[in-house]
């Protein structure tokens, strides 16, 4: 972003995997006079224009979809994603709206609901060191009978 801001930019768009890591840049590029666009993943910064697509209505379909052609039962674990990623939360929102009467109706049992941990930096090998070797997804207990999702047609 320091080349971009260096050779003249006026507009920069930019789709940020970290929101707080690149706001020293996003300070100096608007201190500049350089207009910053947030392209789906929202930094807090109120001096940037945010544009993104329905997040909320992509979690709705996927529901939808998860229902059609997956199951309308059974015992479900919703992995979110990312926590520092609003979207995350705003795709989660948008599928309980459509699984809530199942969820109410008991037809859906919630037995985890997680983010995923943050991406590590560390190398495979370090990982792999590690002593648990597990996520926060990954060590999130569900029952021990794990039902397909899969109707029985499609296994």
């Amino acid at each position: 972003m320091e080349n971009l801001i260096s050779q003249g930019a006026n507009v920069i768009l930019i789709f940020a995997q970290d929101g707080e890591t690149i706001k020293p840049a996003l300070a100096k590029a608007t201190a500049e006079g350089i207009s910053v666009i947030a392209y789906d993943r929202q930094i807090e910064d109120p001096s940037l224009l945010y544009i993104t697509f329905d997040n909320v209505g992509v979690g709705m379909l996927m529901g939808k979809t998860m229902v059609a052609k997956g199951r309308k039962d059974g015992n479900f674990a919703f992995i979110k994603g990312d926590p520092g990623d609003p979207n995350a939360t705003f795709f989660y929102n948008g599928m309980m709206e459509t699984l809530k009467p199942l969820i109410d109706a008991g037809s859906i049992k919630n037995v985890c609901e997680t983010f995923t941990s943050r991406r590590s930096t560390a190398s495979p090998a370090e990982r792999s060191s590690s002593p648990s070797g597990r996520t926060a997804a990954s060590s999130a207990r569900l029952p021990e009978k794990r039902p397909s999702l899969l109707p029985k047609a499609r296994r």
